[in-house]
């Protein structure tokens, strides 16, 4: 059950083409709760997390806003709007906050179409969030919430335990149990993200404790 996934496509590319990203990015920090790609308006450029944590949100009709997915340091998005020329289908906004290298659109098509590394290792991103998202498919179908809702925060502490925190909070606690998650997310977003009532994950994780 993946929630949070280690998808930097970037740096797998050539250290000469790397470099080159780098050399054309440049840094925008963004304070916890604000917004940073809208629903509907036009993709200017291509992110990616340096630090912090951001929420990917589907924007409903109702006005309500769901997650979909958290993006943790290394993680790229806004790519697919940009090559099509289309606007953002989600909204992100800072669940932390966090600091973005950006890329504008006219740098990142001149990589594009002079790298061939570049769309070859789109693909194989792309490639793989479909596998994660059949597998999550597939695990909602096979087990029942507690386990989805253990296996979810598993996910977490394996992807964002570790991030931003000195050794004293990276550790076990007092009783040598467990490490500390500090990802901002409510119950109501665990429940949007799987489907499920709030009082259905309120009562799981009581279970789990």
């Amino acid at each position: 059950m993946h929630i949070a996934e280690r998808l930097d496509w970037i740096a797998e590319l050539p250290r000469d083409i790397r470099s080159e990203f780098r050399a054309r990015m440049t840094s925008a920090q963004f304070s916890a709760g604000e917004i940073i790609t809208q629903s509907g308006t036009p993709a200017m450029c291509i992110h990616q997390v340096q630090s912090g944590y951001v929420k990917i949100l589907k924007d409903l009709p109702s006005g309500d806003q769901v997650l979909l997915a958290l993006y943790i340091p290394g993680n790229v998005f806004s790519e697919s709007a940009v090559i099509v020329g289309r606007e953002h289908h989600h909204t992100t906004i800072a669940a932390t906050n966090v600091t973005l290298n950006l890329l504008k659109k006219p740098d990142f098509d001149a990589l594009y179409h002079t790298y061939r590394e570049v769309p070859e290792n789109l693909c194989r991103k792309l490639a793989h969030s479909m596998s994660l998202f059949l597998e999550n498919r597939e695990f909602t179908s096979l087990h029942d919430i507690r386990t989805q809702v253990a296996l979810l925060f598993c996910n977490l502490a394996d992807r964002c335990a570790d991030q931003g925190r000195d050794d004293s909070h990276n550790s076990s606690d007092s009783h040598g149990h467990g490490i500390q998650i500090d990802v901002p997310l409510t119950v109501t977003d665990i429940a949007d993200f799987l489907g499920v009532s709030r009082q259905t994950v309120q009562k799981e994780i009581s279970i789990l404790k």
